[in-house]
Formats: structure tokens, sequence, C-alpha cells
């Protein structure tokens, strides 16, 4: 078996690849995982058991194959590492690999139609979990890198079902903004409302204000005028007694008036031959206006007791007559 174990790795290595020459054909390989110290029994490709085994994937059979330790050194110059594996179908067979799902060669027709189901399902799973435009934009870059360089077509689905996640989320995202912006909008128009609710009431209170000191002023205005109307009436009033005072000085000197009666009644006798009337009514005309205040003064306080031809002022007019006369 040590002896056809090169040429099983060959032919083995030959029904997997596209190349049918065996140099070209290890060209279209990628390393995609290592897993040293196995558990679990390996089977080479060249049908050998391992415990340090390699997997490698061909990206134009889309197959994966399992090689010892030494059956990688045999070949290792002739191996392509250049070439860097897509993330997800790197991911997505390394998790694989590790859960022992895909072993060795014998496994690998069997399981093609298995890896492409647990592609498709796992990348779906992922979108339908991914819920931001970023994440799922790069998601989309390397499922099309799948699509465009490993020509795995059937993921274009997939691709599909991104764009239509995508715009659905833009339009969630846009009917957000909208939403916050009507939010925002309502709380500026309500903002606006409470200013002028505010300013309303605040110019209500300061008409308030003008009209109570308005009415203040007035009512002062009023105490005023009212004080000076009750100082004139008090003025007034206090003539008006000062008067009657004098008025009553004027009676209280009637003793002296009653004095002097004698020595006019003599002086009058001349005068008999004129009437009484005409005199009083001479006098009265020749009485200023206040004397005329006097005389009404003195004929309403005395009433039936007043008596003009006794009075000073009358007596005295009798008296400047006679002289005028002689």
């Amino acid at each position: 078996m040590k002896r056809d174990s090169k040429y099983k790795f060959e032919e083995n290595l030959l029904k997997v690849s596209k190349n049918n020459d065996f140099k070209n054909a290890l060209l279209e390989w990628n390393l995609i995982y290592k897993e040293e110290k196995s558990l679990k029994d390996e089977i080479c490709i060249c049908q050998h058991k391992i415990s340090n085994a390699s997997y490698y994937y061909n990206k134009n059979t889309q197959k994966i194959i399992c090689i010892g330790l030494k059956c990688c050194e045999k070949f290792k110059k002739n191996m392509n590492n250049s070439n860097k594996l897509n993330i997800l179908l790197h991911d997505l067979l390394e998790r694989k690999l590790k859960n022992n799902e895909y072993t060795h060669i014998d496994n690998i027709f069997e399981y093609c139609v298995k890896i492409k189901d647990d592609l498709i399902n796992e990348l779906d799973n992922k979108i339908n979990l991914l819920n931001e435009i970023n994440k799922l934009i790069n998601l989309k870059n390397e499922i099309e890198d799948l699509i465009n360089n490993y020509e795995i077509n059937y993921l274009q689905d997939l691709v599909d079902k991104i764009y239509e996640k995508i715009k659905k989320l833009e339009l969630e995202i846009e009917e957000r903004k909208r939403l916050q912006l009507e939010q925002e909008e309502i709380q500026i128009r309500l903002k606006q409302e409470e200013e002028e609710r505010e300013l309303k009431l605040e110019q209500e209170e300061r008409q308030i204000r003008l009209e109570q000191e308005e009415r203040k002023k007035m009512e002062l205005e009023k105490e005023k005028m009212k004080e000076h109307k009750e100082n004139e009436k008090k003025e007034k009033l206090k003539k008006e007694y000062e008067e009657k005072e004098k008025f009553i000085k004027k009676i209280n000197n009637k003793n002296e008036i009653n004095k002097e009666e004698s020595h006019l009644d003599k002086s009058v006798s001349p005068m008999i031959h004129i009437e009484k009337d005409i005199l009083e009514k001479q006098y009265l005309e020749s009485l200023n206006d206040k004397e005329k205040r006097g005389y009404e003064i003195a004929r309403s306080h005395l009433g039936s007791a007043f008596r003009l031809d006794k009075s000073i002022g009358y007596l005295q007019f009798i008296n400047n007559w006679q002289i005028r006369e002689k």
C-alpha cells in the first residue's frame, strides 16, 4: 500500500480537479483549514490514516480534500497558496470541518450538494439576522465575489434578497426620519404655541397693570379734586364765618348806636318831608357788593327784628345826606 500511495494521491487528486495535468491540478487548490493532533480518524487522499490533517478547496470543482503532513511536505512547492479563499466560504468550510461534517475524500462527492445547501442556508440566515445597511452591503459584496470569482451562480437569489432588504430598510429609515421630523415639527409648533400663550398672558398682565395704575392715578386725581373742593368750601365757610363775626360785633355795638340815635333823631327832623322808602332805596343802591352781602346776612339772621333805619350804615348815610343838604 505504501508503494501505491503516491499514485493513489495523484489519481484521487485528478478525479476532483479540473486540470488533467497533475502539476497544474495542484495549482487549483487552496488551503482553508489545518487540524493538528486530531482525536478522530482521518484519511489522506493517498488512503493513509493521519493525525495532522490539512484541508484544501478547489474553486473550480467546488471540492474539498484532506491531506496528511507528509503529502503536504512532498507537494508543498507545487501547492497554490497565493490566492486567499473568499472569507464566507472559508468560514463555512472551516466550521463544518471542525464539526467533523466533512472528512476524507470518500465523502466529497456525497456532500457536494450538502455544501451548497449549507452555504445557501448560512448566508440566508445571515441576511435575516442583519438589520444594518452597511453590513448587508459588505455581505452582498462577499456573495458577489463568490458568484464572480468562484462561479457559484446559485447565490444570485441571495444578492437579490439583500437588495430587497436594503431597499426595505432604507424605506423604514426614511419613514422613521419622516416620523421624527413630524414629531420635531409638532414639538416646535407646541413650543411656539406655548411661547405665544405666555406672550399673550404677559401682555394681558401688563395691560391689567397699566389699567390698574391708570385707575389708581384717576382715583388719586379724584381725591385731590375732592380735597381741593373741600378746602375751597372750608375757605368759603371760614370767610362767611368771619363776616358773621364782624356783623355780630356790629350788633354788639348796639348800645353805642342807641346813644347816637337821640342825636341823629334831631338831625332827621328836617327830612320829614322826604319819604322814608325813597331814602332806604337810595341807601341800598349806594351799597357795594360786600355791603349788600352784609345787609342780606343781617336781614336773614334777624328776621322781623331787623330794622334798616336803626342800622349804623343807614344812619351814617342819613347823616352824610344831611350834611350835603346843609
